[in-house]
């Protein structure tokens, strides 16, 4: 795949150690609406999906069928329902820490994915340290 490629792309892919994909609708941004979009398709409008995201609860939602129960999911047919709801979550087991240390003219970057299934045990799935992708392209405080 080129870098333009991944540029356009990238901030709808999200590329997790795991066989078992699922889209945590508590965390999706606005920004993502496609994605709750494609997959509901045909039935679920981008503008549709946006309007779950933006409405959703303060604390989101607690169960999958809560969202599901929501009035902008009412055009989705039952068999899309079904089909889609495999793939969503309310809780998510990967999570990703973005540090920077600053110290006079010095910069440095960590980048750790962490995995936990109980909220109880984390472990280091990754971890890198300032490579090209954890650069910090301008000296601006963050």
């Amino acid at each position: 795949m080129s870098g333009d490629a991944m540029l356009n792309i990238s901030p709808v892919v999200c590329a997790l150690p795991t066989a078992d994909w699922r889209l945590n609708v508590n965390t999706i941004v606005v920004e993502q609406a496609e994605l709750l979009s494609a997959l509901f398709a045909p039935s679920l409008s981008v503008e549709n999906a946006r309007q779950l995201i933006e409405n959703r609860p303060f604390d989101g939602w607690s169960g999958v069928d809560k969202f599901m129960a929501e009035s902008q999911m009412a055009s989705v047919d039952s068999n899309t329902k079904q089909q889609a709801q495999q793939y969503l979550a309310v809780d998510s087991a990967y999570f990703e820490m973005d540090t920077q240390v600053v110290v006079g003219e010095s910069r440095m970057r960590l980048r750790s994915l962490l995995f936990s299934q109980d909220r109880q045990e984390v472990t280091v799935v990754r971890r890198r340290f300032g490579g090209f992708s954890e650069r910090v392209l301008n000296r601006s405080p963050e």
